[in-house]
């Protein structure tokens, strides 16, 4: 599994990545398209697919705050969920040194 951390709403793993946060999220946890399309470019913020190979496996949403990170929302493909996938991805984070909330 691997992170990559999108930065154009123009990328066309945009439209899958926001399809999940959708249906992962209730509208009041979240962003409006746009809104989540202008804080792409926010200095600190990080929209990261997480992927193996081409297989989109799900999102990462979260910000660098000074001394740590802080994770904004977090979702699996429903068919991945229970894979400990999601364990695998928050060790990695957390292995970057930085305290992280939740």
């Amino acid at each position: 599994m691997t992170r990559y951390h999108l930065t154009h709403p123009e990328d066309g793993r945009f439209a899958p990545a926001f399809a999940l946060y959708e249906q992962s999220f209730p509208i009041h946890e979240r962003r409006t398209r746009q809104a989540q399309q202008a804080s792409l470019g926010c200095p600190g913020y990080h929209f990261d697919l997480l992927m193996e190979g081409e297989e989109f496996q799900g999102i990462l949403l979260w910000w660098e705050a000074g001394p740590f990170c802080y994770v904004e929302h977090f979702a699996i493909q429903p068919e991945l969920r229970g894979s400990g996938l999601g364990g695998r991805v928050m060790e990695k984070l957390m292995g970057q040194g930085k305290p992280c909330l939740l």
